[in-house]
């Protein structure tokens, strides 16, 4: 049992939770698996963007909307996930490709993503509902204000 309660000892135990979860079950079999990507294909149309905008998919994980937006032909993307089994399974289902940057961060203590330059579109579909208390709330919404255009 830890019984470390520091601020780092509980980021490490979220990534090994998420890590642990994409690595022991298939991605179809996670509750949020989107087989069905339409609805959001159907959005990202609506943004009229253009093909080198730059898409950041929060908590990509499981989702293939990644792989359906290259086959699109969106040149500038990113993949976000607090875990790196679930990036390293995207990047083994797209392929190394030039046109696709994942970044392993936590969302709610962010690093690597306050570095990166602005978005033209953040994607969420499944990470902002886990956020229960206001302190990791509050950190989302200050890197999504800061980040997008």
């Amino acid at each position: 049992m830890n019984t470390d309660n520091s601020p780092q000892s509980s980021k490490t135990d979220l990534k090994e939770h998420w890590n642990s979860t994409y690595s022991k079950n298939p991605i179809e079999k996670l509750g949020w698996y989107e087989s069905d990507l339409s609805p959001s294909l159907k959005l990202i149309e609506l943004c009229k963007l253009a093909l080198d905008a730059r898409i950041l998919n929060i908590g990509a994980g499981s989702s293939t909307l990644i792989d359906e937006l290259l086959e699109q032909g969106y040149t500038n993307l990113i993949a976000t996930d607090i875990s790196e089994v679930a990036l390293n399974d995207l990047v083994r289902r797209t392929g190394d490709s030039d046109y696709l940057e994942c970044i392993t961060d936590d969302l709610t203590a962010p690093e690597k993503l306050k570095e990166i330059d602005e978005v033209d579109l953040w994607i969420d579909r499944a990470v902002l509902h886990f956020f229960v208390e206001k302190r990791d709330k509050d950190a989302y919404f200050t890197l999504l204000k800061e980040k997008v255009r």
